[in-house]
């Protein structure tokens, strides 16, 4: 929800004084902006030394979870293969919304493209244009879940915070059946390529692969 007036979005956090300006780091976690086509340009040109964690899922699992969160929140009718079908027309269209300034929160989940969502190579090449590699750190969601403690304190870590131990919990967890094998095959496909670079930029190994 992009505006040109910093001081609105400004006015969402805690302010800072003079007397905890050193102590106060605040942070926030939105999906949106790596896959915005202008928001990483917006960003750096206003906070050049931004860092980013980025949490990567299966895409797979990425798009079959968006899709049923879309259908949960009543934004989507029709079935997941038909909106796949209908994938080149869907990203157009959110292109065309991007440039009409017609994405808002309560719109985002209208019409999602959901494949160009999860091709994160793609977006993450776009970030780069505009921040070194070093200002970002590449999490997977399977090792938040299995290895929380030391996902969380290689997050600590890049942010220069100290190490604290946490207490994990799992919040809003979905509940939908699985994906049918045909669907899972021809997801698993498409993403082939794009995870293959993924895995090449990041020089690790990823656990979908």
């Amino acid at each position: 929800d992009y505006v040109s007036n910093l001081n609105l979005y400004k006015s969402y956090f805690p302010r800072i004084s003079e007397k905890n300006k050193r102590n106060l780091l605040i942070f926030e976690a939105s999906q949106s902006y790596m896959i915005h086509p202008t928001a990483m340009e917006r960003i750096s040109k206003k906070y050049p030394k931004m860092k980013f964690i980025i949490c990567l899922r299966n895409p797979v699992e990425q798009v079959f979870s968006a899709y049923n969160m879309s259908i949960t929140n009543g934004f989507e009718i029709k079935s997941l293969e038909e909106c796949l079908n209908d994938e080149k027309n869907r990203h157009s269209l959110y292109i065309e919304r991007v440039e009409k300034n017609l994405i808002k929160p309560y719109t985002y989940g209208y019409l999602t493209p959901y494949l160009h969502n999860a091709e994160y190579i793609t977006h993450i090449k776009t970030a780069l244009k505009y921040f070194p590699k070093e200002n970002f750190l590449f999490i997977e969601n399977y090792d938040l879940k299995h290895n929380t403690q030391e996902t969380v304190s290689n997050c600590f870590n890049f942010l220069n915070l100290d190490k604290i131990k946490i207490n994990p919990k799992i919040h809003n967890k979905g509940n939908y059946k699985k994906i049918n094998k045909e669907l899972e095959s021809r997801l698993s496909t498409h993403f082939v390529n794009y995870d293959i670079e993924l895995k090449k930029l990041m020089d690790k190994k990823l656990s979908w692969l």
